[in-house]
């Protein structure tokens, strides 16, 4: 009779087991992943809608690193790809597969200066040691940033007397000399720096270079 029992067990045991198998590998198929990109380059697009066309509840957005999952009922499927700025897209996915995206500008794109703008890349600020510096995430893109500035100053306290005379001293801060550097790298390859010192009243290019 135990052993009877034990059997039973088993075989409920095991069912169980292949169900949630199936049931998982039935989610996997079921699953679209991927990654959207700008157009020719490869820095991740941040909060692209991403959406099953004609069905508004499922909208989901790209995280930081371009990344989004849908889960779909049926294949094939029409995923519309849409973000302020560029061209809506729409991909046509025939099966449950990892996929990568790449959105063009919308045309006749402006800043805020109403000029005209090719490819927008998001760049990530940091500080370095006292250094402000922007990346692309994939760091194709960076700028630093670095201001420095020297004072002088002084302060009396106290009677400032001679001879019983009273002798004004005058109390401040005189900047003494300030250096602001830019240096950049775009695309991965190409990248410059300028270094101005400013002091005595002129402006004086330190270091300037291209490569």
């Amino acid at each position: 009779m135990k052993k009877s029992i034990y059997v039973k067990g088993a075989l409920i045991g095991l069912i169980v087991i292949l169900l949630s198998s199936a049931n998982i590998f039935a989610q996997e198929e079921n699953v679209v992943t991927g990654k959207v990109f700008p157009a020719g380059l490869q820095t991740p697009m941040r909060d692209v809608s991403v959406q099953i066309q004609g069905d508004d509840s499922s909208i989901v957005l790209t995280d930081g690193n371009g990344f989004f999952q849908l889960e779909i009922s049926s294949f094939p499927v029409n995923l519309v790809f849409s973000k302020e700025t560029y061209a809506t897209q729409v991909v046509t996915v025939n099966r449950a597969q990892d996929i990568s995206v790449y959105m063009n500008v919308a045309e006749k794109a402006v800043n805020d200066y109403g000029q005209e703008v090719g490819i927008r890349v998001r760049l990530n600020p940091e500080s370095r040691d006292g250094i402000l510096m922007f990346s692309s995430t994939d760091n194709r893109f960076r700028y630093w940033f670095d201001n420095r500035v020297y004072f002088d100053g002084a302060m009396y306290f106290g009677d400032n007397t001679y001879q019983g005379e009273e002798n004004k001293i005058g109390n401040g801060v005189n900047i003494r000399r300030m250096r602001f550097a830019i240096k950049a790298i775009l695309w991965g390859n190409w990248g410059g720096e300028i270094d101005f010192d400013f002091g005595n009243n002129a402006v004086d290019i330190k270091d300037a270079y291209v490569r």
